[in-house]
């Protein structure tokens, strides 16, 4: 079920799946920069520095993953994510 493992949870008749992105963290580099759901938002960050990008260090504060902080546009010192988004693209 490509890189999404799904796991099945039956608990007083409560059914619910949960989508575990651990294996979706990679980065790659093009002509722009492709980040997968389960890159940590500082991850990204300290992986463009080191690539000499720079420009979203405001989102440093942003304990979560790429994917949560789009889902919620979460912000940190007057900067949101959905500044730096260009497209997105569900799988």
């Amino acid at each position: 079920m490509n890189h999404y493992q799904f796991q099945y949870l039956n608990y007083y008749r409560i059914h619910l799946f949960v989508i575990c992105l651990k294996n979706l963290n990679r980065i790659c580099y093009k002509d722009y920069v492709e980040v997968e759901a389960g890159c940590m938002v500082s991850s990204l960050i300290h992986s463009l520095r080191k690539n000499k990008m720079c420009g979203i260090e405001e989102l440093i504060g942003i304990p979560a993953t790429v994917g949560g902080a789009i889902k919620t546009n979460a912000s940190c010192h007057n900067k949101s994510i959905s500044d730096y988004l260009d497209s997105l693209i569900a799988a």
